[in-house]
């Protein structure tokens, strides 16, 4: 049986109450109740319309409209997943008070254009990445130092909780007005390069035309490995791939899965070059008139929306590659001193853009730096995890 039929079938049961009958007892639950589970109920992340309020018999004194790009499938889209978390802990936390509405797959408009709704107050919330945010923050673009991550996601994960995110999100508040409440994690995280002939060293992309999406720090790295940078739109990015109008292109594990560009692309690199977020934010002004005890239960959930929105990433990135690796695409992990050589060389130039483009931009790298080194000894000095 499909695995995520079964757990339709398994989730129908316990919504239904029939967790009386196999989970109390481990009998077999009767054959009427089965039936009309498995009619009702096909995969289980769709057993509950999000669309819809959880206390639909309540009249809101508040309303909360999230927008994000992502596809309405919570288990491999991360924006959705952390947006069902906030919609759960706020609609039961307020009991039905405070509604919360979901508009997935760009429903609201682009990204760039929900952002501004959300900060003039048409919108409350957004939950998206650094590329469509830096127009509106720059600063955000010192996430996008190549290599800064190392490729590891706990020390990723150690960064995005500690002073320092905190530090450049009360920055981004008085600058946007924007509110972080939460800090995720899009489609697996670290981006890695892929093309048509191996790649293990730096070298290897000399004189190849790579897709990057159009942010500057990402070209930038791709320029420093001798490589020449084709901003080229989502949508036309596997035809590109196909045709050869380029050699090759860099994305996150999941985007190389729904993408599908394992069928145009052969050779897979996990150099974890740049760490990918997906940031809650909400208007400021509006979340300051919410009762403090709605503001409180939005930041528990904007929390837990990134906790989940994290683990639920890592854990499809290895799903993922054994699914790449069965559609014949050859991945490379390169060791942390193969890493070293892929930061030698691109850092220097994206730090040189950074500080001379952004405001306060070498403050905000050295700072960036020393939150990195604290990471790596919270992570490493004790031996034991805590």
């Amino acid at each position: 049986m499909d695995r995520r039929k079964f757990l339709g079938i398994v989730g129908g049961l316990i919504a239904s109450g029939a967790v009386g009958y196999g989970l109390g007892s481990l009998t077999t639950p009767p054959k009427e109740v089965i039936k009309e589970v498995t009619k009702e109920v096909k995969v289980f992340p769709y057993y509950f319309d999000w669309s819809k309020p959880i206390y639909p018999n309540v009249t809101p004194d508040f309303t909360m409209k999230i927008g994000h790009t992502d596809s309405a499938e919570g288990y491999i889209a991360m924006k959705h997943a952390q947006a069902i978390i906030i919609k759960n802990i706020v609609e039961r936390g307020t009991k039905g008070k405070m509604q919360v509405k979901i508009y997935p797959a760009n429903q609201l408009g682009v990204e760039k254009d929900v952002i501004e709704q959300v900060r003039i107050g048409t919108t409350e919330c957004i939950i998206t990445t650094e590329g469509p945010f830096a127009p509106f923050y720059p600063p955000i673009q010192v996430y996008s130092i190549p290599y800064i991550f190392e490729g590891n996601y706990a020390i990723a994960h150690e960064v995005f909780n500690s002073w320092f995110a905190k530090e450049l999100a009360m920055d981004c508040l008085k600058t946007t007005g924007l509110q972080t409440i939460g800090i995720g994690e899009n489609s697996g995280g670290f981006r890695n390069f892929s093309a048509n002939k191996p790649i293990r060293k730096p070298e290897d992309l000399k004189g190849l035309k790579i897709r990057t999406m159009q942010i500057e720090m990402h070209m930038k790295m791709v320029e420093a490995l001798g490589a020449s940078p084709t901003p080229i739109a989502w949508g036309e990015v596997y035809s590109a791939l196909k045709t050869g109008v380029v050699d090759g292109q860099e994305n996150p594990v999941g985007v190389m899965v729904w993408g599908k560009l394992y069928e145009v692309q052969k050779y897979y690199i996990l150099d974890g070059h740049v760490y990918s977020a997906n940031w809650v934010f909400v208007n400021a002004n509006w979340f300051n008139k919410l009762p403090t005890e709605y503001q409180d239960l939005l930041l528990s959930a904007g929390a837990l929306s990134a906790t989940v929105g994290r683990g639920l990433g890592d854990y499809n990135v290895v799903e993922q590659l054994g699914f790449l690796s069965a559609q014949g695409m050859d991945i490379y992990t390169p060791s942390s001193e193969e890493l070293k050589a892929w930061a030698a060389i691109t850092q220097p130039a994206c730090i040189d853009w950074f500080t001379k483009n952004v405001s306060g931009g070498q403050t905000w790298v050295n700072k960036l730096f020393q939150a990195v080194e604290e990471a790596k000894k919270r992570i490493y000095s004790d031996r034991i995890w805590a």
